[in-house]
């Protein structure tokens, strides 16, 4: 295949070593010394960033090549993408994403004296070209000096140099492109199954002890969960406090018997494990005995002091739910009427606003992830649970992260959970907390 780029010096943005393989070899016998630019922010947990680098800097060591290692920043590529995680492949979710990575590479381009910006993405024949190449000249036109080389790198035997290539390296292969919302294949959005160590949970059928979870947790995992979120105190209306030394005799037996797929954050099978916990000593003693989990805090850290500190620490995803008061004095806290954000008055004004706040907090604990939950059923009325259900995507979009959605057999959902989990779904929820996994699962295939 004779190659002839608009210019001698280029700038070749790498996804990765199976998809860069043949296209560099290619360059390579033609005269040319690219540079690979590895931008790829999308990839997530970091660990598989590292490893998909780490691939093609063993390949470019061989040949000679420089690898540049762009800034990874994952939560600044979640915001650039936002209201689009329900996009399927190859929709708008896409290209927005490779626009985010080429306008990197264009900036980096531009501001080293190269000619010519191409991409691996055209040899994947899992991406759009079209797609491709739009993301490609509108980043190149953003710039000064740097002609977009929209080449098909499918073309000339590539395709099946490509594979050779693999084999002979022995590469890492991976299956799905590397953000969390392509690896779901259609199984978004993800399902949070619930397993309660409380004798007083208001859902009986979801309580259980140390000798029932295991099978229980492999029972929701099964069904569909993809996220397993472990509680042991009753957050129900009228709860009582639990100590925090008796929160932990509930959770630690169940935590020393988890199988090794329900440790970490990123799983072969996708699993997570999730704790609902308030309290920054038991997010540390979670920590010591199964490493790196998310952490569930009905109290956005307004109820322990060192939560954001310690979870900004330890580095773990962390949720934070919108609530007034406590179990005991929520249901007296539903006046609304006093904020306003940007005009916007009442509950969904008033989330707006209290999740701003809150990304301020996060931000200077040093939490780079986190995803909001509006808390419904916390001081709310049921008119006012219906109302945010309905206007979420706006407040989704507003908010600008991944939004957790828990309204399963509440009060005010009076029986209709699956029709307002499709209403939820439709808005752009994120993650569903159940007790049901299997009507859960049923609900979301219905909607894809």
């Amino acid at each position: 295949m004779t190659l002839t780029p608009p210019g001698k010096r280029i700038l070749l943005h790498c996804c990765c070593a199976p998809c860069s393989g043949a296209v560099v070899e290619c360059l390579v016998q033609n005269g040319y010394r690219p540079t690979l630019f590895f931008s790829n922010s999308n990839i997530t947990p970091k660990g598989e960033y590292e490893k998909r680098k780490g691939e093609l800097c063993r390949y470019a060591a061989a040949l000679g090549l420089e690898v540049v290692d762009d800034d990874y920043d994952h939560d600044a590529w979640l915001c650039g993408i936002a209201g689009m995680e329900n996009e399927p492949e190859r929709g708008r979710r896409c290209e927005e994403c490779f626009g985010f990575r080429l306008v990197r590479a264009a900036r980096y381009a531009a501001e080293h004296g190269f000619d010519v910006l191409t991409t691996t993405l055209a040899s994947s024949r899992w991406k759009d070209l079209d797609q491709v190449d739009r993301a490609g000249q509108k980043a190149c036109a953003a710039v000064q000096g740097v002609c977009w080389w929209g080449q098909n790198w499918r073309k000339g035997g590539l395709q099946e140099r490509r594979a050779e290539i693999i084999r002979e390296w022995n590469f890492y292969e991976q299956d799905w492109c590397g953000c969390e919302f392509s690896r779901r294949k259609g199984r978004h959005p993800e399902i949070m199954g619930i397993l309660n160590l409380t004798p007083d949970s208001f859902w009986e059928p979801s309580r259980s002890d140390a000798a029932s979870a295991p099978d229980r947790i492999r029972a929701m995992a099964a069904a569909g969960a993809g996220i397993i979120d472990i509680g042991a105190v009753s957050t129900r209306p009228g709860a009582p406090d639990v100590p925090e030394e008796e929160e932990w005799k509930r959770l630690e037996p169940v935590l020393k018997q988890l199988e090794p797929g329900l440790r970490g954050l990123g799983t072969s099978d996708g699993v997570r494990l999730s704790v609902d916990t308030f309290r920054s000593g038991i997010v540390r003693r979670v920590f010591e005995t199964v490493g790196p989990f998310i952490v569930n805090d009905i109290s956005s850290g307004e109820d322990d002091a060192s939560m954001l500190e310690t979870v900004g620490a330890l580095g773990l995803d962390y949720i934070a739910m919108h609530k007034r008061g406590n179990p005991r004095s929520m249901d007296s806290l539903t006046d609304y009427s006093a904020f306003s954000e940007n005009g916007d008055s009442g509950v969904v004004g008033a989330l707006k606003q209290y999740f701003k706040d809150f990304g301020t907090r996060a931000s200077s604990a040093g939490i780079r992830r986190w995803i909001a939950d509006p808390g419904f059923g916390f001081a709310k009325t049921a008119e006012q649970n219906l109302e945010l259900i309905g206007r979420l995507r706006e407040l989704k979009a507003a908010v600008r992260r991944p939004l957790l959605v828990g309204i399963a057999d509440k009060r005010f959902t009076q029986g209709r959970t699956e029709e307002l989990h499709r209403i939820a779904i439709s808005g752009g929820a994120d993650i569903l907390r159940v007790h049901d996994v299997e009507a859960a699962a049923r609900t979301r295939s219905g909607c894809v």
